[in-house]
């Protein structure tokens, strides 16, 4: 059943106030992390420590689960001050490591369509393939890659590698359906005093105002410059070989409509006829912080 786009991204801005408010909160506490992991029917939390137990909380269709030792207790997900009372803490995402991006409404309801939710994890665990593929393609990715982590501030699903992101997203404010992109973590050469670049590094995981877009649509305009242009092309034709496709050398579009990407949640045959396409500046990722 197709889901349309207002219900993809309620949704979406759902699971990211259960992500940020509640799993990261949880984390945090007990860790000082937030990187959350992609699991079967959504996210989790890794394994941590919660009194003599070891504990995982996650997101599992529409509920939400805890597990103790091996032992899962479930709730239906309705509201985050509900989600935080069942997972025994105070709702809230840990503001000193992150401005968080969804509010935290604790009595507002959660609106969560399931057939939404179930595409929103077909899709995580897509590039969950598709990254640990390319983790294992030492000429993709010369190098250890970093964990594959779901980062709550962005929801997106991301690894680096050579200081590129790498990662799927499954949609923004800018952007509403899923899309995969690559993000060298150093802006382009610019125009400013002594040529140097007016942007700064995005060292952290996630899509930054200079990432590139990897969707099913085609754009030819003039190609980026050199330094981003080798970047791309080998990690982005390696990342959309990985679902299947192929991504052509980055070329550049202008404006938010100009970027669309499409719902990859299979392998769609326009797919092949992909292209890297510049992304329109949404916000900035955070500054790198101890403790990610």
């Amino acid at each position: 059943m197709a889901v349309d786009d207002a219900t993809l991204v309620a949704t979406r801005r759902g699971l990211q106030a259960v992500a940020e408010h509640v799993l990261s909160k949880a984390l945090h506490d007990a860790t000082g992390r937030i990187g959350l992991r992609q699991a079967p029917g959504g996210f989790t939390t890794p394994p941590f420590p919660a009194g003599a137990v070891i504990r995982q909380v996650g997101v599992d269709g529409v509920e939400l689960v805890i597990v103790d030792d091996g032992v899962a207790r479930r709730s239906r997900l309705s509201t985050i001050g509900a989600a935080a009372a069942f997972v025994d803490i105070d709702p809230g995402a840990p503001g000193a490591v992150y401005r968080p991006t969804s509010p935290l409404a604790v009595d507002a309801p959660l609106a969560l369509d399931p057939a939404a939710v179930a595409q929103l994890a077909r899709w995580f665990a897509l590039v969950q393939a598709a990254l640990e593929r390319l983790a294992g393609d030492e000429e993709a990715t010369p190098g250890r890659p970093g964990a594959i982590q779901l980062w709550p501030e962005h929801f997106d699903l991301a690894t680096s590698a050579e200081e590129v992101n790498l990662g799927g997203s499954p949609g923004d404010e800018t952007h509403p359906r899923p899309y995969l992109y690559v993000g060298p973590w150093r802006p382009p050469p610019m125009d400013g005093p002594g040529g140097t670049s007016r942007g700064a590094p995005a060292s952290t995981p996630g899509p930054s105002p200079t990432s590139m877009l990897l969707s099913p649509s085609s754009s030819r305009a003039g190609p980026p410059p050199g330094v981003w242009r080798a970047a791309e092309r080998r990690h982005g034709k390696a990342l959309a070989g990985c679902v299947g496709g192929r991504a052509q050398p980055a070329r550049t579009s202008s404006g938010a409509g100009a970027a669309q990407a499409a719902a990859l949640t299979r392998r769609p045959p326009g797919w092949r006829r992909g292209r890297t396409r510049r992304r329109s500046a949404p916000r900035p990722p955070p500054s790198p912080r101890p403790g990610r």
